[in-house]
């Protein structure tokens, strides 16, 4: 995988730089330098660039985080630096009262309810607050790094060699949406520029300048003839890799851009297969996305490599067009008629977990789908791999698996498939114990984000 060093939105940076004072500089873009002027204060954070000539400007597209979550101190902070000002109604005094209460100790709960619970982050406050007129050197203090961002490539990297190599990665752009408050509710407004996330938004942007024409490029702030991404490769620590799994099944879940690994391993075992007809594991894929006719990932390929038997099996699903009868899978007329006939689509399942166990009855028995995962886990000691969303897709998989096994370990006692219903306690307890083992033999991998 990679890690990108994206860059603030130019037109929030404008703006941000709008709201500040820039005491001895002439303008955001002269050149100052950062010294540390007592040895008793503590050193000064690498990504300002400290000794080494600099502008403002600069700083906040390239180094510092903006949007950074609002705390109490840097509240009080802020109620310092409010000055009269003629923008509307605004009223440094009231203003800077406001600020004090939800600064203290009297005002925990109000700040927990306005500013806290919602997420409201710097440029929020800077927002709602328009007398807030703060020293340049001052945010410099209170932002911190402008962390990179992780993605996983779709084409291996070959370290080996000392000549280019293309890289590939899929990005899927992080639409921010908020909802927008009444005047007179006491909501503090947020700051309405923001509409995609920092490294998805800028990364769109180069993409359409690369690919639009250019009043795309003078619509979006930017100049694009020879975009630059800075990045660095990752260690692959967690070994989320099939260079050590031969001859082992694999089954393989993601969702979204999260199927960029598996397309990689797709590619690997067939380059493989080309070199020297190498013998391996059956591949298993299952795959959700929204829609069949919009975001259908690697169609194409994914067609090819079921044709060519790279693929063993795949299971497809889509949030937003759910097959609900086996008639209906023939009406996604949309997509490849070799992902018709030969993929998987596990009716009314919505998400790759239902895709495992799709359990909205306590009558739910197992499908031929199910048996298949199950023997592929059981009996042919295969490897789960999982690649996605760390807060829903990653513990709601594991969840389906739980389900899944404590089915069998329940027919391994019994000798007899039964419905969800008859489960007990203790078949889920030590179906989680075998994930677990599974988890330390490495037999059980995440790849996830946040």
């Amino acid at each position: 995988s990679i890690s990108i060093f994206p860059e603030n939105d130019s037109q929030t940076v404008s703006w941000l730089l709008h709201r500040l004072t820039l005491d001895s500089l002439q303008d955001a873009d002269t050149l100052f330098t950062i010294e540390l002027l007592s040895t008793q204060t503590r050193n000064i954070p690498t990504w300002l660039l400290p000794g080494r000539p600099v502008t403002l400007r600069y700083l906040l597209t390239y180094c510092c985080e903006l949007y950074i979550p609002v705390t109490r101190r840097i509240l009080r902070l802020l109620a310092d630096h409010c000055f009269d000002c003629i923008i509307g109604s605004a009223n440094a005094e009231k203003q800077r009262n406001r600020l004090l209460e939800f600064s203290s100790q009297e005002g925990r709960k109000m700040f927990e309810m306005y500013i806290q619970t919602p997420n409201l982050n710097l440029l929020d406050i800077l927002f709602e607050f328009q007398c807030c007129r703060l020293p340049f050197i001052r945010l410099l203090e209170i932002l911190p790094r402008l962390q990179p961002r992780s993605y996983t490539l779709i084409n291996p990297v070959d370290e080996s060699v000392s000549y280019k190599q293309d890289l590939s990665f899929i990005f899927t752009r992080v639409d921010l949406k908020y909802p927008i408050s009444e005047a007179d509710t006491g909501v503090i407004h947020r700051y309405p520029y923001r509409h995609h996330g920092i490294c998805t938004g800028w990364l769109e942007r180069i993409w359409f300048g690369v690919n639009q024409p250019d009043d795309y490029q003078k619509a979006n702030f930017i100049n694009i003839n020879s975009p630059i991404i800075n990045v660095y490769l990752r260690r692959n620590l967690i070994q989320f890799s099939l260079r050590e799994v031969i001859s082992q099944p694999v089954i393989m879940i993601g969702a979204g851009s999260g199927i960029a690994p598996f397309i990689s391993f797709i590619r690997q075992r067939k380059r493989d297969y080309l070199k020297d007809n190498t013998s391996t594991g059956d591949l298993w894929l299952i795959y959700g996305c929204r829609s069949p006719t919009t975001s259908l990932l690697f169609e194409n390929e994914l067609s090819d490599s079921l044709n060519s038997k790279i693929l063993k099996h795949l299971c497809l699903c889509f949030s937003r067009d759910t097959v609900n009868s086996p008639s209906e899978k023939y009406a996604l007329n949309e997509i490849s008629s070799v992902l018709i006939e030969q993929a998987c689509f596990p009716l009314k399942a919505h998400y790759v977990q239902e895709c495992i166990f799709y359990k909205h009855s306590t009558n739910h028995k197992l499908s031929e789908h199910d048996i298949q995962l199950m023997n592929l886990v059981y009996e042919r000691n295969a490897k789960i791999m999982i690649c996605g969303e760390a807060r829903q897709l990653a513990p709601e998989v594991f969840q389906s698996w739980i389900q899944l096994i404590a089915m069998r370990l329940h027919y391994e006692h019994t000798k007899t498939w039964c419905s969800y219903s008859d489960l007990s306690e203790e078949n889920f307890k030590n179906a989680q114990e075998y994930l677990q083992s599974m988890r330390k033999a490495k037999r059980y991998q995440e790849d996830v984000w946040v």
